[in-house]
């Protein structure tokens, strides 16, 4: 998140955001594994497309909208990757991996939704009668970094954000379970 502290830096930041200058990187765990490391998406996209509102592509009436995908570790049931979208289209990420069959984990509104449980990764037996809970239950999508121009100095910046805890405590599982 990017607060301007001025109006002057508020128009300096949503030029910057218009003209595609700022950089965003998402890392998602999807549901999948494709068959490439490295892939560009160049499908056009138009928001609220269906009866459930979500962003769909359609070469008609679509904007153009383009997402770099980098696979950055395989798992057998999932895959984490990291997406560029080089557009700002609204769910831009999650419907260009949805279009590649490749949802995101828990994705409910492009995906099967629903939490994953650390049976799902790591089967074992289970003992006693706890119910489960999930590892994550929310939307399997972090919004790495973001990198812009400070609105005033013009010095490059860049945010990085760490993994939330259930977002790494779902890769660690995945990981001990590969």
């Amino acid at each position: 998140m990017v607060l301007a502290r001025s109006p002057q830096a508020h128009r300096a930041l949503n030029t910057q955001f218009q003209e595609h200058q700022v950089s965003k990187v998402y890392h998602a765990l999807v549901m999948g594994e494709p068959d490439w490391t490295e892939k560009d998406i160049d499908l056009p996209l138009r928001p609220d497309g269906d009866r459930r509102h979500r962003t769909v592509v359609d070469f008609q009436r679509g904007k153009p909208s383009l997402t770099r995908l980098r696979v950055l570790e395989r798992f057998e049931q999932f895959t984490l990757i990291e997406a560029i979208p080089e557009s700002g289209r609204t769910h831009q990420v999650r419907a260009h991996l949805s279009a590649q069959e490749l949802p995101i984990a828990c994705d409910a509104l492009y995906g099967a939704g629903g939490g994953i449980y650390l049976s799902q990764v790591k089967p074992r037996p289970r003992i006693g009668a706890k119910p489960e809970i999930p590892l994550i239950s929310r939307l399997a999508l972090h919004a790495r970094s973001l990198a812009f121009l400070h609105p005033i100095t013009l010095n490059a910046l860049c945010f990085e954000a760490p993994y939330p805890g259930d977002f790494a405590d779902f890769l660690q599982a995945l990981r001990a379970g590969a």
